[in-house]
């Protein structure tokens, strides 16, 4: 890892790098035929990886390390008898990496992005022009016939350096192209999913081209709303793409405000102001349990359904419900609550509601009916005359003279429950 971080710290500008870890190890075994030990020393090398930040090379590295331990394990593990000795040596290959290379090579797009026709190649440009030509298509894309060649197309590449009609282009090329003309690009990559490659500095200029950098070839990404949601062109909608982490939103609103928390380098959290830093609980009725509580259970059976649709026939399986089982329990009186129920028909649905709503009309007869007296032990007594805040909201009853305190019990036994003041106590009686 220090060896990487004297790496990037000592170019003079920074760019990508390639590296491969590889590791010399000496074995021995016993050799039943020669009568006698033999050793060897094996290398071990890693898959080549690519770091283009350098907050991603620890874990790039723990990356190579769990190859070579791997290939190391598949080795020993084939019965072949070697066992490790000693370490003699890691070393490291460090090459730079031209990320942004590109050429017009007969490469196709996955057939995920095919069908969504969000990508236009240039075919017909020369030899390596693919980024020169898919920058200026994308200026110059307008009208019914946007995609065929125009008179505009020979005037804007005339302007150009020619350094930008081969395939070798740098991320130094890049920002020169933007600093010196009118547009600014981002360039995204595809593997089953896409992402950002580069994210310009330049998005306040005039034009903005999105291009796609796959298999060194480069497209030219003329819906990007397309290009980043996981439906086809057919069954989707518009959408609204961040550019910088290719999150989508269907409403604008939200777009909106995840643009102000999601810039280039990630994503941002403000700092909540004095006056609403801080979150209070209100909902102090939902800190006790209910004297009532139901439990419902519903059962279905798989059955399958024919559907034609075109001329085409499909097989759809459908879960239809035939059975409910539901209990009704009431802690503080367990003589007023249900013996289990349980329904068996194809009309259970509708039994299930009828057995709900009976229920809730007969809780709340007994609320009405019945109020017990609260009774209270001498514990209670102390407890109650000792309280000094509300259980449910925290208020000092101390000091504070518009509180009152109040003895709460359950309206069903008689029980004590805990002291309340009087605002808490109209909330739970509610």
């Amino acid at each position: 890892m220090s060896l990487l971080k004297n790496t990037k710290s000592k170019q003079k500008k920074p760019y990508a790098i390639k590296f491969q870890i590889r590791m010399q190890a000496f074995l021995e075994k016993f050799s039943f035929e020669n009568n006698k030990q033999i050793n060897i020393d094996v290398w071990f090398p890693s898959n080549t990886y690519s770091i283009l930040e350098l907050s991603g090379a620890h874990k790039k590295i723990k990356m190579a390390l769990h190859d070579i331990f791997q290939r190391y394990d598949s080795f020993v593990e084939r019965g072949s008898g070697w066992v490790l000795k000693k370490v003699l040596q890691f070393s490291i290959t460090i090459m730079k990496y031209k990320l942004f290379q590109g050429g017009c090579l007969s490469t196709l797009l996955p057939p995920s992005l095919r069908s969504k026709r969000c990508c236009v190649s240039i075919r017909n440009a020369p030899k390596g022009a693919c980024f020169q030509y898919c920058v200026v298509v994308g200026l110059c894309a307008q009208g019914k016939n946007k995609y065929r060649r125009n008179k505009m197309y020979d005037k804007i590449i005339r302007m150009l350096p020619c350094k930008f009609s081969t395939s070798s282009i740098s991320l130094r090329d890049i920002k020169y192209f933007e600093k010196n003309f009118f547009v600014s690009i981002n360039i995204y990559g595809y593997d089953h999913v896409p992402y950002p490659f580069y994210i310009s500095e330049f998005l306040g200029k005039p034009f903005h081209v999105d291009l796609l950098l796959h298999n060194g070839h480069y497209y030219l990404i003329t819906n990007m709303s397309s290009f980043v949601s996981s439906c086809s062109k057919l069954n989707q909608r518009k959408c609204y793409v961040c550019q910088y982490c290719l999150c989508y939103f269907v409403k604008k609103d939200r777009y909106d405000l995840h643009l102000k928390l999601c810039t280039k380098a990630g994503h941002q959290y403000s700092i909540p102001e004095k006056d609403c830093a801080f979150l209070k609980f209100s909902n102090y009725k939902n800190m006790v349990p209910a004297p009532f509580v139901m439990y419902c259970d519903l059962e279905t059976m798989i059955t399958s359904q024919v559907i034609i649709n075109r001329g085409k026939t499909k097989s759809k399986c459908i879960h239809r419900p035939i059975l409910f089982g539901a209990i009704t329990v009431c802690k503080p009186r367990p003589d007023l609550g249900s013996s289990p129920v349980i329904y068996t028909g194809t009309d259970c649905i509708d039994k299930l509601f009828a057995f709900i709503e009976n229920w809730v009309c007969y809780i709340k007869r007994i609320f009405l009916d019945v109020y017990v007296p609260c009774i209270m032990s001498k514990e209670d007594k102390r407890c109650h005359e000792h309280a000094t805040e509300c259980f449910m909201c925290g208020r000092n009853f101390v000091g504070n003279p518009h509180l009152d305190k109040v003895r709460d019990h359950c309206h069903l036994s008689g029980k004590f429950c805990f002291t309340l003041c009087s605002n808490c106590n109209l909330t739970r009686a509610k």
